[in-house]
């Protein structure tokens, strides 16, 4: 067996603490610093379930999908050596691999991909940016921004599960592996508590218009802001088409 030890020291650069991970493995005489012989085992392998797995950049990423329950996993020493770590167990299963927002995580992402897509039988990798990332950031922040919007950890986790089934799949293709956009995201839900908004104002209308627009409001039964922009609209059709229609000009520009 191995454990990974994540040390962070306060005091590192404009106060940040720095971080340095210690390997352990048993042995015959107890316990040794340093990795066992042979290829690693993949983070949490007897905790691992059945169908879709995810890989994170890092066992503090891999916690973080845990927490919100999904079923995951990562390589030994970080981004710089997944050749390192034995990635049979997932061979010819679904993978989505989550990657860090930076160029690092990127490159992690498509080396993940590349080994399991060369393995007997092949994986279906799927290789996923989470929409919003900070520079550098991963699941940690993705999940306490959407907590701090409202969203609970079963919404996160669909959220997350909804990115990995609608992103296609990776096919060994050179360059910047595939991944989601903000745009691609499932839209996220409104919080409960709403932002006021300030009520219409009468001096918005014309004052030719305010008369007749409350009176169809009035026989509609509708908000007379709601009328009020069906107005506008026209009017600005109208005014565009008289003022800028190319055959208007045309004739204009032929009769003088």
């Amino acid at each position: 067996m191995l454990w990974v030890l994540r040390i962070e020291l306060s005091g590192g650069q404009a106060g940040k603490a720095t971080k340095t991970f210690r390997p352990v493995h048993r042995n015959a005489d107890g316990f040794q610093l340093g990795d066992p012989p042979g290829p690693l085992p993949l983070y949490r392998l007897p905790k691992l379930e059945a169908g879709t797995v995810y890989v994170t950049e890092g066992e503090k990423a891999a916690d973080a999908a845990v927490a919100i329950g999904l079923n995951t996993t990562t390589s030994a020493h970080g981004a710089q050596s997944p050749q390192k770590t034995d990635w049979m167990p997932l061979a010819g299963r679904r993978v989505v691999v989550l990657i860090d927002n930076d160029s690092a995580g990127r490159a992690y992402g498509e080396r993940v991909a590349r080994i399991l897509i060369a393995q007997d039988p092949k994986a279906d990798i799927r290789i996923v940016l989470l929409p919003g990332l900070p520079p550098g950031g991963d699941i940690v922040e993705y999940v306490e921004a959407q907590r701090a919007s409202g969203g609970d950890d079963a919404q996160i986790r669909s959220r997350v599960d909804w990115l990995g089934e609608h992103t296609e799949g990776f096919v060994g293709s050179v360059g910047t592996p595939p991944h989601t956009s903000e745009e691609d995201a499932e839209p996220l839900l409104l919080p409960d508590e709403k932002p006021s908004v300030a009520p219409f104002d009468i001096e918005f209308i014309p004052r030719r218009l305010q008369a007749w627009v409350w009176d169809i409001a009035e026989r509609m039964q509708c908000p007379a802001d709601f009328l009020f922009v069906a107005v506008v609209e026209v009017m600005a059709a109208l005014i565009g088409r008289k003022a800028g229609h190319p055959t208007e000009a045309a004739r204009r520009g032929s009769s003088s």
